[in-house]
This record gives structure tokens, C-alpha cells and sequence, in this order.
């Protein structure tokens, strides 16, 4: 379809531009966007995504931080799902002096002991493991970035699997760089 290739054509220009290693966070989420509208358009609006945004879409964050989250609900979570509509929640709020990014989905369980697993591998400095590449990715670059005290875990809580993200709460002229980011 020529809107997706639209999309894909705005996805790769936002990738390509590697000037940039922190975006607002309002660029992020416009990104993000377009990749659902392409996952909307893919699997014929079979779920729904309900966006939870305060107003601190003037913060900055590393770019493409959120989408391989999105994916991982999609494609971990609720694309197995057929006795029930997927939905994905995306939260975005502020807790002290730290920015939360909360991916929720209610899609295929996943035991506890495979949470504390992943977990455990997401608090190792470097994973060899082959699996959850967007997710070790995301987690890798934000403590590369921040430190060790940011990062990622998955909760599971009210057959519900959640990935939240710890971020500083950054708000500036985007030139923030601790590390290469």
C-alpha cells in the first residue's frame, strides 16, 4: 500500500539522521506512531493502542527508544491472541526526577520465572543471549547513556506484561551527551 511505504519512507529518514541522538519525546511518539499505523494497517486493525501522555513532550530522550518496545508487545504479546482484541497501553509520566515509559499489553502470558530471567539478563552489562535483541538494544544504550540506575524491566501484573523504561527526567536544548548515546 502506498501509505505504508509513505510511513516507512518517514520511519527511515528519522533512523538515517544520525545528527541527532536525543529528539523530544513528541518526535519520538510521532515516530512510533506511524510504525503502529503500519502495524495497524498490516494486521487489519485487530487491536487497539491507548496513548497515556502527560503534558512533558518537551523532555529529551534517546532516539528510537520506544518503537522496538512497541514492536516487543506486538509481536511477544499480543500477536498470538485469539479469543480476545489486543490492546497496548503506552503511559508516559514523571516520578521524582525520572521519566517513566510504561508499555503495557494484554496479550499471550508469560510465565514468572521468564520475566525474572529476562530481567536478570537486562541487568548484565552485555548479553550474548540471542533473544530479546530490541529490548537488550534499548536497555544497552540507555545505560550506556544514564548509567546503571536506568533501564528496562518487564512486570507481569493482572495478566498484563509490561515493559517500563527509567529515563532521566531531561528537559534542554537537546545537546545533552554524558556518553555517545
Amino acid at each position: 500500500s502506498i501509505k505504508i511505504i509513505e510511513l516507512l519512507s518517514d520511519i527511515l529518514g528519522y533512523i538515517m539522521d544520525n545528527k541527532r541522538n536525543l529528539v523530544k519525546l513528541s518526535e519520538e511518539i510521532e515516530y512510533t506512531e506511524k510504525y503502529i499505523e503500519i502495524e495497524l494497517i498490516k494486521k487489519n486493525y485487530s487491536f487497539d493502542v491507548e496513548w497515556n501522555i502527560e503534558a512533558i513532550q518537551d523532555c529529551y530522550v534517546i532516539k528510537m527508544i520506544l518503537q522496538p518496545i512497541v514492536e516487543n508487545a506486538i509481536y511477544h504479546g499480543i500477536r498470538y491472541l485469539r479469543n480476545q482484541r489486543g490492546i497496548i497501553q503506552i503511559n508516559v509520566n514523571t516520578e521524582n526526577d525520572y521519566l517513566v515509559i510504561s508499555v503495557v499489553d494484554n496479550g499471550n502470558e508469560i510465565d514468572e520465572a521468564a520475566i525474572e530471567n529476562i530481567n536478570e539478563l537486562l541487568m548484565k552489562s552485555s548479553i550474548n543471549d540471542s533473544g530479546h535483541i530490541g529490548l537488550r538494544n534499548v536497555n544497552e544504550r540507555i545505560k550506556i547513556a544514564y548509567g546503571d540506575t536506568y533501564g528496562c524491566k518487564l512486570i507481569r501484573n493482572n495478566d498484563k506484561t509490561e515493559c517500563k523504561v527509567i529515563l532521566p527526567y531531561s528537559v534542554g536544548d537537546g545537546k545533552y551527551d554524558k556518553k555517545h548515546i
